[in-house]
């Protein structure tokens, strides 16, 4: 469907009026959203959430699958939102999963076993199946707000919703690899919070700090409305800890850094934040974090700017882009040093302010990026960002629905950047549709330059569903550009949809 259709769905479910259909009469205290896609939150859909958030619903939203910023990605970076990350069994962030400062709380989203049922008019043959993606992870958030309304009385407005679910969050068992917000969802603590076991009220874990260059002063700004911070533990993400109210803290190199707080309060509970730090040796203008969007920039037409991002050995996928806003900044990117007009890396040179720089083999060192004023600007967001992890397979997944219909072709994109080489000779493509008679259906692999491999054609008869991995010899393909997973459906009468896919390599 439209984001349209989406937005008119969050106004009717929240009780707001939609033309043509008749008010919801028994409007909805928690709405989940497990979709989304990339881009900026739309006009018409913050309308939405603002209208529905003012009746008192909480909106809780998949982050989305791409493992990257969640502020590249609608709606989850809406405002008035609970953005939910995911995390595994063991509480480490899932592979998958974005992140970045937008992420609000995380939930369990990996290997999740779920209820299937192959009825289409009516009830059909009962099954199981594991599932993995934010959206496993969102319906667990918004689960546990309907149990905090439940026993809240009067009932929580949005924001006081949003607060007592991070103040009750689970801290991770290690700092995540990166930011998914103030810890793992608690049920129990956050019903007791609302009112349910009237029990003690958890800290909430903040703070902020203040780099020069290659020392941090921390400061701690955590609260605990019925009650007293009675210990601090930091993490400063190089191995180092403190248990100091406002540390100070001196790295040995440059980079980025995931620091943890977590407080514990006078009745022993606790709650952790995760924040990423970045420290350089100086020089070159402001400091980029990895992943960390920088907003609102503006500048004069000839103006110049300047930012620097610390890339660690082994780092993989960096990228820098500039986007939003009006007028036209051009971005400049160079290793080493500082880039001029004359002297850069990377310059697309394009119209407005959407510009990437994709660099396919990243140095470990300092990347320097100039904004310079084609025209005067205003409202532009600059993000530069690395992968981390040995440079081992990645694994990149679609985890937007895309509906089959009857006698019809559709496909589902995955777009790979930032990489070098070619795909292996067993590439694995795991394949999830849920549709009636699976023997309706063609399922091809489409590589960046057109070639088609064959994954499912027509067999399995009148049995439901693909769920499967194939293993694909990939080798003559190049890794960039993007992929697509092709479903064609052959006869009448059993429709479904693409659940989600995925490539590693």
């Amino acid at each position: 469907g439209y984001d349209s259709d989406i937005a008119d769905a969050v106004i009717w479910a929240s009780g707001g009026s939609v033309s043509g259909v008749p008010t919801n009469a028994n409007p909805a205290e928690a709405i989940n959203l497990s979709l989304g896609g990339s881009g900026a939150c739309g006009s018409a859909m913050q309308s939405a959430i603002n209208g529905a958030v003012g009746r008192g619903t909480t909106l809780v939203i998949a982050a989305g699958n791409s493992n990257a910023n969640v502020s590249g990605f609608s709606p989850a970076n809406c405002a008035n939102v609970v953005a939910v990350g995911s995390v595994t069994s063991t509480g480490a962030r899932s592979s998958f999963s974005n992140y970045g400062a937008g992420v609000d709380i995380a939930g369990p989203g990996s290997a999740i076993l779920s209820t299937l049922n192959t009825g289409t008019a009516g009830p059909g043959t009962e099954s199981y199946a594991s599932y993995s993606g934010t959206s496993m992870a969102t319906p667990h958030v918004a689960g546990v707000v309907a149990l905090i309304q439940s026993v809240a009385s009067p009932a929580l407005t949005p924001a006081q919703v949003e607060a007592l679910l991070k103040s009750s969050a689970r801290a991770f068992p290690s700092p995540p690899s990166q930011p998914i917000g103030s810890g793992i969802v608690n049920a129990k603590a956050a019903v007791d919070a609302a009112g349910g076991g009237g029990g003690n009220v958890a800290p909430v874990a903040n703070f902020s700090s203040s780099a020069s260059g290659l020392t941090v002063s921390f400061t701690d700004t955590s609260t605990d409305s019925d009650g007293s911070i009675a210990s601090r533990s930091w993490n400063f993400g190089d191995g180092t800890t403190s248990t100091a109210t406002n540390p100070s803290k001196t790295y040995a190199a440059a980079g980025t850094y995931n620091v943890s707080l977590t407080v514990t309060d006078d009745d022993g509970a606790t709650n952790t934040k995760t924040s990423p730090v970045t420290v350089s040796t100086g020089g070159g203008g402001s400091v980029l974090g990895n992943g960390v969007p920088v907003t609102n920039i503006s500048g004069a037409v000839s103006s110049q700017q300047f930012w620097t991002l610390a890339v660690p050995a082994g780092a993989s996928n960096l990228k820098f882009t500039i986007a939003g806003g009006s007028g036209d900044a051009d971005m400049y990117v160079r290793f080493g040093s500082a880039p001029t007009t004359a002297t850069y890396d990377c310059r697309p040179y394009l119209n407005g302010n959407n510009e990437t720089c994709n660099i396919a083999t990243a140095q470990a060192g300092t990347y320097h990026v100039m904004l310079r004023g084609y025209s005067a600007y205003s409202g532009v967001t600059l993000t530069g960002s690395y992968s981390t992890g040995g440079g081992g397979a990645q694994t990149y997944s679609n985890g937007t629905d895309v509906a089959i219909g009857d006698n019809t072709t559709v496909s589902s994109p995955i777009t790979v950047s930032g990489r070098s080489g070619n795909a292996p000779a067993s590439t694995p493509v795991a394949v999830n549709i849920v549709h009636t008679y699976r023997g309706d259906l063609k399922v091809d692999l489409v590589a960046p330059d057109g070639s088609v491999y064959v994954l499912h054609n027509r067999t399995g008869g009148s049995a439901d569903n693909i769920n499967s991995t194939y293993n694909v010899n990939l080798s003559s393909e190049a890794l960039n550009g993007t992929w697509n997973l092709r479903v064609n459906d052959n006869a009448g009468g059993d429709v479904g949809y693409i659940n989600s896919w995925s490539i590693t390599f």
